[in-house]
């Protein structure tokens, strides 16, 4: 566990395997019926590559103290881990819209749900066709080398009170578990399992990676422009290591 600035950055529980999206948000929603509305999901229609699949979800939200998306969810229901993310929001984000890139292994529907401030949960779904499979199959040996990398791209300045958009970007196999070596042993998950965007310490946005987010994770999500101060992007690594990344931002 690392701490910054009081917050402190661990692992997010462990989730066991689901048999398809349905289950796995019961157990993250409990009872809730999530609502169709107010979440719009872009997903390309036709894959060629389900390794690495671009997707955006945004929210329509005042994102007030009083009214504010607390998380949002990405559920891709027949993965063999049906869970990709959970992205923790707030008021100090701003802007309620998340991108990244996730794994999809055959053609299925993704779902994106969000939960609000107020206990209401809403949802939208897209179906997707996957010309190859992106889950499975045999490791590289070259990706086990990679060496891990983190880049962050921030403005310089803005003025207070702004919303801007930070873009992040981690070089990671995500090594999901469900693939084998050249042997056919089973190679073990290794994953980055959670991030945290920190403002002069205090987290205003994070996410819980799963094993269906893709390899070398995008991150792009906005955060208020409040004052002059420096920005810290955490990390956290399966097997414990943490990656740190700062930048400085000038409010004016």
């Amino acid at each position: 566990m690392l701490t910054v600035g009081g917050a402190a950055l661990t692992a997010p529980p462990a989730w066991a395997e689901f048999a398809d999206a349905r289950a796995a948000m019961k157990a993250v929603l409990g009872d809730a019926q999530p609502q169709t509305g107010r979440v719009a999901l872009q997903l390309a229609k036709i894959v060629e590559d389900g390794g690495s699949v671009p997707i955006a979800v945004s929210v329509a939200s005042p994102m007030t103290a009083a009214d504010h998306v607390a998380r949002l969810h990405l559920f891709p229901d027949k993965n063999p881990t049906p869970f990709a993310a959970t992205f923790r929001l707030g008021p100090r984000c701003g802007k309620a819209a998340v991108s990244t890139r996730i794994r999809l292994g055959e053609s299925q529907t993704v779902f994106a749900v969000a939960e609000l401030s107020d206990g209401s949960t809403w949802m939208a779904a897209s179906d997707v066709v996957v010309t190859v499979g992106g889950c499975g199959g045999i490791i590289d040996e070259a990706e086990t080398v990679t060496p891990v990398k983190t880049r962050i791209k921030v403005p310089e300045s803005a003025q207070s009170g702004k919303v801007i958009q930070i873009k992040t970007m981690v070089t990671h196999p995500m090594e999901s578990g469900h693939r084998t070596d050249a042997a056919g042993a089973p190679v073990p998950r290794r994953i980055i399992n959670r991030f945290a965007c920190l403002y002069d310490g205090e987290e205003v946005f994070g996410a819980d990676f799963h094993p269906s987010i893709a390899a070398n994770p995008t991150l792009f999500f906005h955060l208020v422009a409040s004052h002059s101060g420096t920005l810290t992007m955490e990390w956290l690594d399966d097997d414990g290591s943490v990656y740190r990344e700062q930048a400085e931002i000038a409010v004016g």
